[in-house]
């Protein structure tokens, strides 16, 4: 669920960084889109380091669950 929720915010930021491109382009089509494309790449990137981290996350507790004993309630 959290996985989805962070995937859903960093597509959305990716989606309002092409409009706001899309925005420039419709107003001068020679606008240099390097600031946007890179921007583009960095979210992009965070969003596979998150989806790692939560994957790594994911591993963890269910390695916990396993090595705790069942009375503990876990």
């Amino acid at each position: 669920m959290l996985a989805e929720l962070i995937e859903t915010l960093v597509g959305d930021r990716i989606r309002l960084h092409n409009i706001q491109m899309l925005r420039r382009w419709e107003g001068n089509h020679r606008f240099d889109s390097t600031p946007f494309d890179h921007k583009i790449v960095e979210l992009k990137a965070q969003n596979k380091s998150a989806r790692a981290l939560l994957a790594e996350a994911r591993d963890w507790a269910s390695m916990w669950r396993f090595l705790l004993p069942s009375r503990c309630g876990w």
